[in-house]
């Protein structure tokens, strides 16, 4: 098993990362000044576990060839500038316990599958920076029954929280959900009231 670690290195190209195949297990390779589209080699890391491509300046949509990596639990790419949806092949993740894709460009709606991955305990999607940002109607993430932390503020939802919000989350777990700064209508459902520790921020939307 191979872990490479080079963040916050100058590292200038990754192109060569996919040589290592299937040992490779964690890939680091946060806070360089990386740049182009989502790296090709690296969604060619079938095994991978871990991978850290936060902060650097990677461009363009995030590939549908992500699926390709079956393997992977946590997966960082936030402060980068990622345009675009987060496509729909995210849910052949299936082992994916953490999405950090905060502080992009992303836009338009929360693909459905996202809402269906069972092992998710982190989603943060925070403050995407382009003009439009991520919106639409809110997913119900009723079947990521591990849920611990959904991060969706300053962004550009809409619509009202759906009824089966959170429907498969045991009420005695510690859950944190951050909707604040978005465009959500409507009332808080009550079902939210059996969490018996959670912390729901929807301040500065339009919640009656």
């Amino acid at each position: 098993l191979v872990t490479l670690k080079l963040s916050q290195t100058s590292i200038r190209s990754i192109d060569d990362v996919s040589k290592a195949g299937e040992r490779v297990t964690e890939i680091h390779l946060a806070g360089n000044d990386l740049s182009g589209t989502f790296p090709f080699s690296v969604t060619n890391l079938r095994n991978v576990k871990q991978i850290f491509l936060n902060n650097n300046m990677f461009t363009g949509t995030i590939p549908q060839t992500i699926q390709n990596m079956r393997s992977v639990e946590e997966l960082y790419l936030a402060g980068n500038l990622f345009t675009g949806p987060l496509p729909a092949q995210i849910g052949k993740l299936s082992s994916l316990t953490h999405l950090d894709i905060e502080l992009n460009k992303l836009t338009g709606n929360l693909p459905t599958q996202l809402s269906t991955l069972g092992q998710l305990t982190s989603v943060l999607l925070k403050g995407q920076r382009g003009t439009k940002k991520l919106g639409g109607p809110l997913l119900a993430f009723d079947q990521t029954f591990r849920l611990e932390k959904l991060d969706l503020s300053d962004n550009g939802f809409t619509g009202s929280i759906p009824d089966k919000f959170l429907d498969d989350l045991d009420s005695s777990v510690k859950v944190e959900i951050l909707l604040s700064n978005n465009e959500i209508t409507g009332t808080v459902p009550g079902r939210l009231a059996m969490f018996k520790n959670v912390f729901i921020d929807l301040s500065e939307n339009k919640i009656v």
